[in-house]
């Protein structure tokens, strides 16, 4: 049997007489009682919490916790998040100078669930610290080991990088976007040599917020800035317009450190694959985060990858390229 001990790290602040934890909160209830968001989990602590309950073949309690703020019906989650399977932490390299933060993996619950023993078969389940090396392993060399597999969500991921410069992401030359194999090693490139993030590390088919248990989701932003501020990055962007409604409920709850949410969103409207205009817009925002005493820019991409333009690569590469202009002018 292992006995796990977790190492819990504050922020400064002032002590709250009851607890002993620290305040940022202008909302106590909201931003610490209820969610804690003072505790910051580093990435490796929540691996090290989540992977010690499901070798015990625990649930993973932080997504049981997550049921009051989803509003998505998975059919095989109660929670609507996968509790008992491989959780999401990251994909690529965690030093990259370039960081995507999704929402969560795209998958039904119930299925994620599912998949736990053949998702982990080949990992070291003798002790903690091994499973976390094998876990960690293949989540660096994921693009790698799926190299051969079609996936457009991932394949748009590529076509939105290309027009960034210094990003580390050095794409092959030409790019021919109705070439399969030219789009797979875009797709190996850009899942390799990113920082892929997830705000919620388990799966749902769907994500839908209950605005009311927003503050459920604060510890997970915490992790994520302690992740992302743990070197210096050259472009982080959040990819999902719901992070700016998270954002602006956690400087309202807790302490403000997302700067510029209030600035207009910058709109375009793309080429389609037929010669014609979009009819919806495609925006994008960029912010100013605060954290630890040290600034990052940031943007909300908030039609980063757009799911119902099917193929679309070429659009999402002008998208891409509206975005990283959009970043160069900004003031920040």
């Amino acid at each position: 049997m292992h006995i796990f001990v977790w190492r819990f790290r504050l922020v400064t602040g002032n002590p709250h007489p009851k607890w002993g934890g620290i305040i940022f909160a202008k909302n106590k209830t909201n931003c610490i009682i209820m969610s804690n968001a003072n505790i910051i989990l580093t990435l490796d602590e929540r691996m090290r919490q989540d992977f010690g309950e499901r070798l015990q073949d625990l649930p993973i309690s932080a997504a049981v916790n997550l049921s009051p703020v989803a509003k998505m019906r998975d059919p095989g989650s109660t929670t609507g998040f996968s509790k008992l399977g491989l959780p999401g932490f990251f994909c690529g390299n965690r030093d990259a100078e370039t960081v995507v933060v999704n929402l969560n993996p795209g998958m039904d619950a119930g299925k994620a669930d599912s998949l736990w023993g053949s998702a982990t078969g080949s990992f070291d389940k003798s002790n903690i610290e091994s499973f976390i090396e094998d876990y960690s392993k293949s989540c660096r060399d994921y693009g790698i080991n799926d190299a051969s597999r079609y996936d457009e969500f991932d394949i748009k991921q590529a076509a939105f990088w290309v027009p960034w410069s210094n990003s580390g992401i050095n794409f092959q030359s030409h790019i021919d976007w109705k070439n399969r194999n030219d789009c797979l090693i875009a797709k190996t490139i850009v899942l390799t040599y990113k920082l892929q993030l997830e705000l919620v590390p388990y799966a749902s088919s769907k994500f839908s917020i209950n605005k009311n248990q927003i503050r459920l989701f604060y510890p997970f932003i915490r992790s994520l800035l302690d992740e992302i501020f743990r070197k210096k990055r050259t472009y982080v962007v959040f990819a999902s317009a719901i992070f700016e409604q998270i954002f602006e409920a956690y400087n309202h709850d807790c302490s403000t450190i997302f700067e510029g949410l209030s600035n207009q969103n910058e709109s375009v409207h793309l080429i389609k694959n037929d010669g014609t205009m979009s009819s919806k817009s495609f925006n994008c925002k960029v912010i100013r985060i605060h954290f630890n005493g040290t600034p990052q820019k940031a943007l909300i991409a908030h039609s980063f990858p757009r799911l119902d333009i099917g193929k679309a690569f070429s659009m999402m590469e002008q998208y891409g390229e509206f975005c990283h202009r959009v970043w160069k002018n900004s003031p920040f």
